[in-house]
């Protein structure tokens, strides 16, 4: 109870643990806004009536092409198409007026499901689409459009957004997981025990207390605290989305174009829980190793942040490629994992440049195997220091 009070009393950790809640509030006011609703200039209102718009220009012309003196031999196949385009359009538009999401994404897998079968035909036929890397999208639209009706969950406006309390949850997790969030829990147990060296240990000494325990007490009560805070405010914020949107279904999809596995939203929640817990650990027994050598508040977390910052900059170059797999800061952001775990092959904003499915429990062990190393080395070399008793 003496560590925890301490940490909290700390005025650096005072500032950092307001800045924590503050920024996770400020992630719910986005997901309340953001994250629940799509720009103008992509709504899909807009795109529907623009796509009324275009059929219409392209029904008048047709029209013309078939009045004139040699109008080509399928031009009545044109036209007939066109006019199914504008129908389903104008069915689809009048869904959207009525905020009936479930029935605009069944019109839409409609037109998704015709135009797959076209192009299945022009491959059988040895003729190149004019949908240069649409296809893969398509068939992922079509399968996402399916995985949402068996979810039982409502339809969206677009894939990606979530109006759910899990949905809320998982929002600030990304958040959280990433760059930012990594930093700030540096600094917030990055140094826990780098604040005691030299003068708190002699404290200690004086209060008969053991090393051994105080080690232990400072990687876990920190990052214990921490994170209870965390799924405090997750847990708020999951039931007040909750009560505006429904809490969601356990097995909604994530959209991902050219998925290799699928993954949905219960499962990913729990792996980005595992995760956090495991980034607070990996940063705070880091901390501790690296306190043993250098015996200064602030500085271990300020390396530990340069670290990161260094390699969020690195990773994504083209050298990288093909070594990603093997450094331990990869798996520390999970938003990291799953981008180079999955989908198609486009370095570097999405791909299998991992192991697969299996990225996500290699990507954990190598977090848990490192923090076993840090902790067992740290936990040698403070039990063995030698410092000033009196």
């Amino acid at each position: 109870m003496f560590i925890l009070k301490k940490f909290l009393s700390n005025n650096k950790n005072k500032v950092l643990l307001s800045l924590l809640l503050i920024g996770l509030i400020l992630q719910f006011i986005a997901f309340e806004t953001v994250g629940t609703n799509l720009p103008t200039n992509i709504n899909q209102k807009v795109i529907t009536q623009e796509n009324i718009h275009f059929n219409e220009k392209n029904i008048k012309e047709t029209e013309i092409l078939i009045e004139s003196e040699n109008p080509p031999e399928n031009v009545q196949e044109i036209l007939v198409e066109l006019q199914e385009d504008l129908k389903l359009n104008k069915e689809k538009l009048h869904a959207l007026e009525k905020n009936n999401y479930k029935e605009f994404w069944r019109l839409e897998n409609l037109h998704n499901e015709k135009t797959l079968k076209k192009l299945e035909e022009a491959e059988k036929k040895g003729e190149e689409s004019s949908l240069v890397g649409g296809h893969e999208h398509i068939k992922s639209m079509s399968k996402w459009y399916h995985q949402v009706l068996n979810s039982g969950q409502d339809f969206t406006q677009a894939p990606g957004l979530n109006p759910s309390g899990l949905g809320a949850a998982q929002y600030i997790l990304i958040g959280l997981g990433g760059l930012y969030g990594l930093i700030l829990l540096t600094f917030i147990c990055g140094d826990t025990l780098a604040m005691e060296m030299p003068n708190g240990l002699r404290y200690y000494h004086l209060m008969k207390k053991d090393k051994k325990v105080l080690h232990f007490q400072h990687l876990f009560i920190p990052a214990g605290f921490v994170l209870l805070l965390i799924l405090f405010a997750l847990l708020v914020f999951a039931l007040f989305a909750g009560l505006q949107f429904g809490m969601g279904s356990w097995n909604f999809p994530d959209f991902v174009v050219g998925a290799t596995y699928d993954l949905f939203q219960g499962e990913e929640l729990l792996w980005r829980l595992l995760y956090l817990l495991l980034a607070i650990l990996f940063i705070t027994s880091l901390g501790q190793l690296l306190s043993q050598f250098i015996r200064k508040a602030y500085i271990p977390s300020a390396i530990i942040a340069l670290l990161l910052v260094t390699y969020s900059v690195i990773h994504t170059h083209e050298v990288m490629k093909t070594i990603i797999k093997w450094i331990p800061l990869t798996y520390l952001d999970i938003n990291t994992v799953l981008q180079f775990s999955n989908g198609e092959n486009s370095w570097p904003t999405s791909g299998d440049f991992l192991f697969g499915r299996n990225s996500l429990g290699i990507g954990a062990l190598v977090l848990l195997s490192c923090t076993i190393i840090f902790y067992s080395t740290s936990h040698f070399l403070f039990t063995k220091y030698i410092y000033r008793k009196a």
